[in-house]
């Protein structure tokens, strides 16, 4: 259990580093908050099991754990994407005069950002398919 959170910690603790770095360089904010996104995806595919289910065990399967890892990869990318494309919008020197900029395109980039980097994007995606089948 010790090693798990230590995973837990190091994993996300890296992930914000990763974020404060991109969002105050102007050079290469872009690759850090990919990595970002990148890092946080193979985490949460890697440990989807553990954090969805409560009985905690791992499916051994390699296509079924690669498909995991893969899916949830594309997503951090996704969400670091919309992140990025929000955070150059946003002008720290005139906040309000940025808020008062921001519409609905700023909104979904923003719920794309914040569930692509907490793992939710995947599983949104996976209920949305599934609940067009229940309707029929």
């Amino acid at each position: 259990m010790k090693v798990e959170i230590i995973k837990l910690l190091s994993i996300r603790g890296l992930a914000v580093i990763l974020i404060a770095v991109g969002v105050s360089s102007e050079k290469y904010g872009f690759h850090f908050l990919l990595t970002s996104g990148a890092l946080l995806g193979a985490y949460y595919g890697w440990f989807n099991d553990i954090i969805w289910r409560p009985n905690g065990k791992l499916e051994s399967s390699l296509p079924y754990r690669a498909h995991q890892v893969w899916v949830h990869v594309i997503c951090g990318i996704v969400g670091s994407l919309a992140f990025y494309l929000l955070v150059r919008t946003i002008d720290i020197r005139h906040p309000l005069q940025t808020v008062e900029k921001l519409g609905i395109g700023h909104l979904i980039l923003f719920v794309i950002g914040v569930l692509g980097y907490t793992g939710l994007l995947p599983r949104i995606l996976w209920f949305s398919t599934y609940a067009k089948q229940d309707i029929k």
